[in-house]
């Protein structure tokens, strides 16, 4: 950025979602225009549905991407023959390895969350969970192939089930299905 400010350019750069401490605030140098973000009015919340020998598990996420209607198999990124990443599914799965699938993965892939995604599309899956795996923002973004985000933790003031989704899963390995809603505008508090 300093670069590009001395050749007469101004970055606008996000400050970042570290804090709410002292000198967590990303992109502060005198070169760079830092600016905040915030959460809109509004949300695209979807409905998550598990099921697996008779149990079921409903859970609530949001999406822009459509949803999976039909119940299709969930697996771990590390079910997938061949698969060689971690949760996050931050290498491309193996051609084929996952046709047919919703793949849950991990929040945390450092080249992105839509790039999990990208990854899970390499295998042929259907479709992909991406569960935060502590309290973080939710993201509508606009993803390869139906997604839904689910949060872990507490998001404005209830309770989330990141947590509960995995543990379901890894609970009926190979035995789990899903189907989930394409999100719908929910009104929301922003964060102003």
């Amino acid at each position: 950025f300093l670069d590009f400010y001395g050749s007469g350019g101004l970055a606008n750069a996000s400050a970042g979602n570290a804090g709410p401490g002292a000198a967590t605030a990303n992109h502060a140098g005198p070169w760079t225009n830092t600016v905040a973000a915030s959460y809109p009015p509004r949300i695209y919340q979807a409905s998550l549905h598990l099921e697996a020998g008779g149990e079921t598990l409903d859970a609530t996420g949001v999406t822009i991407t459509p949803g999976i209607a039909t119940p299709t198999d969930v697996i771990r990124p590390s079910a997938a023959p061949g698969y060689t990443g971690n949760a996050t599914c931050n290498v491309p799965l193996p051609d084929g390895s996952a046709t047919g699938k919703v793949v849950l993965c991990e929040r945390g892939n450092p080249a992105g969350r839509a790039d999990s995604g990208f990854n899970v599309l390499q295998g042929d899956g259907a479709g992909m969970i991406l569960t935060n795996v502590a309290q973080q923002d939710l993201f509508t973004d606009l993803h390869w192939l139906p997604t839904i985000m689910l949060n872990d933790g507490t998001w404005q003031g209830q309770d989330q089930p990141g947590n509960e989704v995995r543990a379901f899963v890894d609970a009926h390995p190979g035995a789990t299905t899903a189907t989930f809603t394409t999100g719908t505008r929910t009104e929301q508090t922003p964060d102003i």
